[in-house]
């Protein structure tokens, strides 16, 4: 079952935690149409649902924004894209210089649906999240604003 995320009440779709995947978060814009697409905003997915995604990125971005996310899946060596609109961005509440924003995914197919229904089932996983806590556990955090 997956684990509800802030306020999932007020929310229409579960969202799910994920970590430890490639992420990035591009501007749809006119060259993105014909393939060109700008730099990677993204620092980081936090959660996913069938309607969106909460995204850490290295700047702010205006509501309206039109952009690509696209979340590298280690467990299938397999990628998600959906493209989707920033609905609200801001700055990171623990992290100096970053800001969190919401993505909204515009047009989600059936087949994207089936795979972000597939993400869920293994990030909600016991394997996935017995990994999770002992790769948690072996990890030593250190707090580099103390340096």
């Amino acid at each position: 079952m997956a684990k509800p995320v802030g306020k999932s009440n007020l929310r229409r779709h579960l969202r799910f935690e994920v970590d430890s995947t490639g992420a990035s978060l591009t501007l749809n814009g006119l060259l993105s149409k014909i393939g060109i697409r700008g730099a990677n905003k993204a620092r980081a997915i936090l959660n996913l649902s069938e309607g969106g995604a909460l995204v850490v990125v290295h700047e702010s971005l205006p509501r309206g924004a039109k952009v690509r996310v696209r979340v590298e899946m280690e467990r299938y060596q397999d990628v998600f894209t959906a493209d989707g609109v920033v609905r609200w961005c801001t700055k990171h509440p623990r992290q100096e210089g970053f800001f969190q924003l919401g993505v909204q995914f515009t047009n989600l197919s059936d087949a994207q649906a089936r795979k972000l229904a597939k993400m869920r089932e293994w990030f909600t996983s016991p394997q996935y999240l017995a990994k999770a806590a002992e790769r948690a556990k072996n990890t030593i955090h250190i707090n580099w604003q103390k340096y």
